[in-house]
């Protein structure tokens, strides 16, 4: 119940990783004390749900794994905020 309530309260995305050190990225993930759940394998990678606070963290891991990682899906208000944050970071946003 209270994992509910924190992934409605922080938000979550879903991603993709792909390559072959996709089960490293999550080893490191876990160790860094960054919380994966929903683990679904496919074709040539695995799928996963972050928080998004902590999708912003996760660079370095990917680096050092080796992995290439797509965002799938936001999930919450706080999507709408962490999408603006990556446009911003990025120089998308409109004036």
């Amino acid at each position: 119940m209270f994992k509910k309530f924190f992934k409605f309260l922080y938000g979550y995305v879903i991603i993709k990783v792909y390559g072959k050190g996709a089960e490293r990225f999550i080893n490191i993930c876990l160790r860094r004390n960054i919380d994966v759940w929903n683990i679904k394998p496919f074709d040539d990678g695995i799928e996963m749900c972050i928080y998004i606070k902590d999708f912003f963290h996760i660079r370095q891991v990917r680096k050092k794994s080796n992995v290439k990682m797509k965002k799938f899906v936001e999930k919450n208000e706080k999507a709408l905020v962490f999408t603006y944050k990556m446009q911003n970071m990025r120089g998308k946003t409109r004036k």
